[in-house]
């Protein structure tokens, strides 16, 4: 049988120019030139990843305990900047209960207090008169005034307690010879005992003291003292303790030792020794 000659068809050759002239435009891959709109499309900015909400997290190193996680799920869930009062009414929890959660949880509550308006007029304060009077004049706190008058830099107004500090310095060596109520009536300033004492023990005046020259029976009790020299059971009390002198011989609680006659003879020497002082005290 003849065998008929079979011949391959030349190989054809396409380059890479050619290949993509026979592509379909439509098939093409979109370049910047195929979209002309590309030349004037903005790009766009990475976006900012949202802020971390600390109030729906767990506080590191905080014990989880009932009343926490009760509380916690009370304000996980709550928006941001809610006012706490509008929080209270919410959970029905008391303001002062609220705003201490909210702060151990760092919920972003609003500071009213930066922003709130003030009413007050300011200028209508007399400033010359103490922080406590200025304070129930405006009907505000007497740290708000404290806070306005440090503001505006105006000086603390002169009190009498201030006004008695200036006299006791000027004059240190007359007030030893005056007891606590002559050195504030000399002073001309309203002022308490007790304010005026400690004063001047804080300049380093020991105020001179009538009773010391009395020499008073401290064997007899504070009531029978008070009685009979016109002075108050509290102060008598109170010179016994700062003297360190001991407890009274006899205890009158209940009446049991009223018949002694050793307390009677003491009564009676007493009131003796009170009236000699007094005419002595008058007679200066």
């Amino acid at each position: 049988m003849e065998q008929r000659a079979t011949t391959m068809p030349p190989k054809r050759r396409f380059s890479i120019s050619a290949i993509q002239k026979t592509i379909p435009s439509a098939l093409a891959k979109p370049g910047p030139a195929s979209t002309p709109h590309n030349s004037t499309k903005k790009r766009l900015a990475p976006t900012d990843p949202p802020p971390v909400r600390l109030w729906e997290t767990w506080p590191a190193g905080v014990r989880p305990t009932a009343i926490r996680r009760r509380w916690f799920e009370h304000l996980s869930p709550l928006p941001p900047d809610l006012d706490l009062a509008e929080i209270a009414n919410r959970l029905g929890e008391p303001y002062h209960t609220v705003y201490r959660w909210a702060q151990f949880f760092r919920y972003p509550f609003p500071d009213r207090r930066s922003w709130k308006p003030s009413l007050v007029d300011w200028d209508k304060a007399d400033w010359s008169q103490r922080d406590a009077e200025i304070a129930r004049t405006l009907g505000v706190s007497r740290e708000r005034v404290r806070q306005i008058r440090q503001k505006q830099g105006i000086p603390p107004a002169t009190t009498p307690i201030r006004r008695f500090q200036a006299f006791v310095a000027a004059n240190p060596e007359r007030l030893t010879t005056m007891t606590v109520q002559e050195a504030v009536l000399a002073a001309g300033e309203p002022l308490c005992l007790s304010a005026g004492r400690r004063i001047l023990r804080a300049a380093g005046i020991r105020a001179f003291r009538k009773s010391s020259q009395r020499r008073l029976d401290w064997r007899l009790p504070n009531r029978d003292l008070a009685n009979i020299w016109g002075l108050s059971n509290h102060y008598v009390a109170t010179l016994r303790l700062r003297l360190g002198i001991g407890p009274a011989r006899w205890d009158l609680r209940g009446g049991a030792n009223i018949t002694n006659p050793e307390y009677r003879t003491l009564i009676q020497r007493e009131k003796l020794n009170a009236r000699r002082a007094i005419r002595e005290e008058k007679a200066k």
